[in-house]
């Protein structure tokens, strides 16, 4: 999905090839088992690493995520070596950060973490300049993000019809979204400016939940409808760091707010009613 628009964005501009483990792909790369088929003479400038696992966290889940997002990191620097790759993009996610307010950090996270200081390792040993972005929580228009954001598409859809938004416990804890335009932008500008190191790559807006589903009501016309229930346990928190100096060395910013990105999804719910 993420790895989608980013190839629309970058082949305005660059020849973009893309990886993937089906068969039947421009380019094969399987992160759990290392498996490869690229053409002899394959060459890159800059490899984005933007795949991963992300499965739950029961003991098989969490090796899995570890066998493609820790090891599999390995792979991806291989595959960078092999073609005479001079610039990696990683992109990992805030959850990947350790911290007392992220309440989601899992066997995911730690293993993206893995996975950054793993590639990180292996570029600087091969002379490879190398950055990591930590994106927010990424979502769309179109819906594509639905399985990862359940929280935020059921609450579009609960505007939608004009349902009740209910958030459960007594916290009205905040939320940090990011645009995948803007992030897929993000990206752009960090290859054409090369800049390296490791970075937050967040919203420029962070609101409390009850905002949101107000912003959500907004986009569809519709009167609020929100309730806490307190008999629930409360929403975990999200660790959002603030911004870095990522924005000022790329000399870019994320410029889709939630309202411009609600409205999108209503106009394409709107375009593609059948």
């Amino acid at each position: 999905m993420i790895g989608r628009r980013i190839q629309q964005r970058l082949k305005t501009l660059h020849e973009v090839s893309s990886t993937s483990r089906r068969r039947g792909a421009e380019f094969f790369l399987d992160l759990f088992s290392g498996e490869t088929h690229l053409p002899p003479h394959a060459t890159f400038d800059c490899v984005i690493h933007c795949a991963a696992s992300f499965e739950p966290d029961t003991f098989e889940g969490a090796a899995r995520n570890e066998q493609v997002n820790s090891a599999g990191a390995f792979h991806v620097a291989e595959l960078a070596v092999r073609t005479g790759c001079r610039f990696v993009v990683y992109l990992s996610s805030i959850f990947a950060i350790k911290h007392p307010d992220n309440g989601y950090f899992g066997s995911y996270g730690l293993s993206k973490h893995h996975g950054d200081e793993n590639l990180q390792w292996a570029c600087e040993r091969h002379g490879i300049d190398y950055v990591s972005l930590l994106p927010s929580q990424v979502y769309d228009e179109k819906g594509e993000f639905r399985n990862h954001q359940q929280m935020l598409y059921r609450m579009l859809e609960q505007a939608r019809t004009g349902n009740e938004v209910v958030l459960f416990g007594t916290h009205d804890v905040v939320r940090n979204f990011l645009h995948v335009d803007d992030l897929a932008e993000v990206i752009a500008h960090v290859i054409d400016t090369s800049v390296t190191g490791r970075y937050p790559c967040v919203s420029p807006w962070t609101q409390p939940l009850s905002e949101i589903a107000k912003l959500a009501f907004g986009a569809f016309d519709q009167a609020e409808r929100i309730i806490f229930d307190r008999s629930k346990p409360d929403i975990p928190t999200v660790y959002i760091p603030s911004e870095s100096s990522l924005y000022d060395r790329i000399n870019f910013k994320p410029t889709i707010t939630l309202e411009e990105g609600f409205r999108r999804y209503r106009r394409y719910i709107k375009d593609h009613e059948s």
